[in-house]
C-alpha cells in the first residue's frame, strides 16, 4: 500500500516570506521566490532577498539565493503569491493617497500591502 504525501506548498508556487526580527533593531528581511520542493514543514525556495536599510527602504541583492524555509516557525510568515506575479520585477512603494502604506508590486495591476498591523 503506497502512502500519498501531501504538502502545503507545491513546486512552482511563488511565495513572499517575511522574516520576523528576533531582536529589537534587527533589519527587516523579505524573500521572494519559487518553491522547488516541499517536505513536511520545510520548503526549498529559490529567489531574491530584500532587506531594509537604515532609512527603512528595501534593497535587494542581485544574486539569487536558495533557502530552506521552516514553514512551522513563528519567525517567518509565508504568503502565496498569484502565479501571474513576476517576482523578478518586484519593487517597493507607497500607495497613492494612502500616506505611509507600504506595498509591493511587480509593475502590473497586482500589489500587496505589507504594513504591520
Amino acid at each position: 500500500m503506497s502512502e500519498t504525501t501531501h504538502t502545503i506548498l507545491q513546486p512552482g508556487e511563488k511565495v513572499f516570506v517575511i522574516h520576523r526580527p528576533l531582536v529589537h533593531g534587527e533589519s527587516r528581511r523579505h524573500f521572494f521566490g519559487v518553491v522547488e520542493d516541499c517536505h513536511g514543514t520545510v520548503a526549498r525556495v529559490t529567489g531574491r532577498v530584500f532587506s531594509a536599510d537604515s532609512k527603512n527602504e528595501f534593497t535587494t541583492r542581485d544574486m539569487p539565493r536558495t533557502r530552506i524555509i521552516p514553514l512551522a516557525s513563528a519567525g517567518v510568515i509565508v504568503n502565496i503569491l498569484p502565479a501571474s506575479v513576476h517576482i523578478d520585477r518586484i519593487t517597493y512603494g507607497y500607495a497613492v493617497g494612502a500616506e505611509g502604506k507600504l506595498h509591493i508590486t511587480d509593475g502590473s495591476t497586482w500589489y500587496l500591502d505589507i504594513n504591520p498591523c
